[in-house]
């Protein structure tokens, strides 16, 4: 998990030239944020399951990758379905972590419920974690 969040970090800052903030310091659940005018992300790590860290990140990188601009900051929200921007934050997110799923499994044991499980992506997102898996086959 470690390395994937090294990598997205790397991507973060010398592919895309965003700033990147890991910050233990915010509010037990606090949301990662985007500030796409700044391209900066931070995310908050006092969470309850770290394991979700690359997804927030990989979210948050989105929205800037994807040219989302907005008076405010952008906030992960899990819940958050309708959000054109953040459907596609979203959306970015699981395509850019499918292919670390995919280094670890033979094609035939791809399981969208194990995707969704090691990255702890919200049930509500399984038929996008269904479409991306299946085109990334």
């Amino acid at each position: 998990m470690e390395n994937i969040l090294t990598d997205l970090m790397n991507y973060a800052l010398f592919k895309q030239h965003i700033t990147v903030i890991m910050s233990s310091e915010a509010s037990f659940g606090a949301p990662s944020v985007a500030f796409p005018d700044e391209r900066t992300i931070v995310i908050n790590t006092n969470i309850e399951n770290t394991q979700q860290l690359p997804l927030q990140t990989a979210h948050e990188i989105g929205h800037i990758v994807n040219g989302d601009e907005r008076y405010r900051a952008l906030y992960f929200d899990p819940t958050n379905i309708d959000y054109p921007a953040e459907l596609a934050a979203n959306r970015f997110a699981i395509r850019t972590l499918i292919p670390y799923y995919l280094a670890e499994r033979d094609v035939d044991f791809v399981n969208v419920n194990e995707f969704m499980n090691i990255f702890v992506v919200p049930a509500h997102l399984e038929k996008m974690c269904r479409e991306e898996l299946q085109a990334a086959l």
